[in-house]
């Protein structure tokens, strides 16, 4: 996963994609402390840094956010993770939420 550029939509400008977890309490995903704007988000084991991500066409046309995710949830420890496989910024650390264990991410 990586940040998008901005792109207007329903003639509105979107600067960013905002990930959260939970159903009746939402939270937002927290990246690490460390990480900045840009950091890109890898899967070890499963995605490497080295591919370059989709294009935001890319990601509409194919509706690659809507096949991953129901496999999209944090983990008993309140980890982001896909398919079990911790958001990970290359040592930087992972992605969390607050409380929301085992609970969907959109």
């Amino acid at each position: 996963m990586l940040n998008l550029k901005p792109v207007k939509m329903g003639g509105i400008l979107s600067e960013g994609m905002l990930m959260c977890a939970g159903e009746s309490v939402v939270e937002p995903l927290d990246p690490p402390t460390d990480a900045v704007p840009g950091d890109t988000i890898t899967f070890p084991g499963i995605s490497s840094p080295d591919k370059p991500p989709a294009s935001a066409n890319q990601m509409r046309r194919k509706k690659i956010l809507e096949v991953l995710k129901p496999d999209l949830r944090t983990d008993g420890k309140c980890v982001a993770c896909y398919k079990g496989v911790p958001f990970t910024v290359a040592g930087k650390g992972v992605c969390t939420v607050v409380s929301e264990k085992d609970a969907f991410i959109n």
